[in-house]
């Protein structure tokens, strides 16, 4: 009797996981189905806006700083001008709905949407970002702050930054140093002369060009190239961030061995993804340059820089465009090609040191809102160095997916062309 019931159980049980899976793969087979023009049903990621200044509070950012002229924070700063093209193209615009979809956030939408590739060795043109403020210097992130605490009486609401730490025993700071940023700025100075060092605290001797290649001219004295702003204009190529980097594959270089064989590159206790921990979606800027003139046909770099160039087309400057880690650590710098370094924590070089500018974490679906705008560099004839960024943006634009996974007929049609052009 008793294992004609323990059957009768299992069956309704079976019973009961095959009902709900009928119930579930239509909506799965639906959301594997691309989206069609005007079908509204699919809008369910809400496009990017600026957090609150609690939100800011709480996760280590003093708003007092944030606030300022060098921030330069979408809300306050910067609703007309770079990285928008034109006058008339506002970045950001007052949206009373954000704060009502997310509580965390405030009635700020970001228009302007800057592309980017990821840092998973692929080159995609996939990545979309919110430039929303410029961390100048360390004393951005709070060292103390408390909201909610009564040491008498316990709280889950309690927030409580001491030290810079933050209840983890973790600063931002510390947890945004594993996530990079690498902006490429401009070589090539107005008067035609191409500096292969950075102006400020990268102009060192470790960076003179014949220290990393023998076989490269020592660069003369102020012959730099300036690092006050990574605003678009100032940019040779597009951007590449490390969205990818997380605990679970192991990309955030995670290693708590103090044995050399197992953990190469040393001790590091970071076990960070960049969606999980880095909750303000910030960036650590690694400024990469190359330490060559490309005019210089006949230098010690001039075969790799073609080789790349031929892969993936020149940037503004003449150089090649990079897209991946390994072309930039393995073929450039590995042979004195190219080097990279950070800013001065302190704020000596007056440039971004870290970035405010949450990469969007699904782009599809209704993320990419219909009055965002595209941000990649440009040719000086405004033709994008990299038109897959436009092809990407329309497709999600119009259709709530990326092109690749558009029915033939949608990613060929005209609307995706001619709104690509137009981005």
């Amino acid at each position: 009797m008793k294992s004609i019931q323990k059957l009768a159980r299992l069956f309704v049980q079976v019973a009961a996981v095959a009902a709900l899976l009928f119930l579930v793969a239509p909506n799965l087979a639906a959301q594997s189905v691309p989206p069609v023009i005007g079908d509204k049903g699919i809008s369910f990621n809400p496009p990017p806006c600026d957090f609150s200044d609690t939100f800011y509070n709480e996760n280590g950012i003093d708003t007092g700083m944030l606030d300022t002229a060098p921030a330069a924070r979408f809300g306050l700063f910067r609703q007309f001008g770079p990285p928008a093209r034109n006058s008339h193209q506002a970045n950001w615009v007052v949206d009373t709905t954000c704060a009502k979809r997310d509580p965390d956030r405030t009635n700020v939408r970001i228009l302007a949407t800057t592309g980017g590739y990821p840092d998973d060795g692929t080159g995609t043109a996939t990545e979309f970002i919110s430039i929303m403020a410029f961390v100048t210097a360390e004393s951005f992130f709070e060292t103390t702050f408390s909201k909610g605490c009564d040491p008498t009486i316990p709280s889950l609401t309690c927030v409580n930054i001491t030290n810079s730490n933050n209840p983890r025993g973790i600063s931002m700071e510390s947890i945004v140093s594993n996530f990079e940023a690498y902006p490429a700025l401009k070589q090539r100075l107005p008067n035609g002369t191409f500096a292969p060092v950075p102006c400020g605290s990268l102009d060192t001797p470790a960076n003179d060009p014949q220290q990393l290649n023998p076989a490269l001219p020592s660069n003369p004295p102020s012959n730099c190239f300036p690092v006050g702003s990574v605003a678009t204009p100032q940019l040779r190529q597009d951007w590449r961030f490390a969205t990818n980097r997380n605990a679970i594959d192991g990309s955030d270089n995670n290693c708590i061995s103090n044995d050399p064989n197992v953990c190469p590159n040393g001790f590091s206790n970071t076990p960070f993804g960049y969606f999980c921990d880095d909750t303000l979606g910030m960036w650590i800027n690694t400024y990469w340059w190359f330490t060559q003139d490309p005019a210089n046909t006949n230098g010690p770099c001039t075969g790799v820089y073609n080789m790349l160039g031929q892969m993936h087309g020149f940037s503004l400057d003449g150089t090649p465009i990079v897209l991946t880690a390994d072309e930039l650590n393995n073929d450039l710098e590995a042979v004195g090609c190219a080097q990279e370094g950070k800013l001065d924590f302190g704020g000596g070089d007056g440039g971004a040191v870290w970035l405010i500018c949450p990469a969007i974490a699904d782009p599809r679906a209704g993320a990419i809102a219909p009055d965002a705008f595209l941000d990649t560099v440009r040719k000086p004839n405004g033709l994008p160095l990299d038109f897959r960024f436009n092809l990407n943006f329309a497709c999600l634009q119009i259709f709530g997916s990326f092109c690749r996974e558009l029915l033939p007929s949608q990613a060929s049609s005209s609307t995706v062309s001619s709104t690509a052009a137009s981005n």
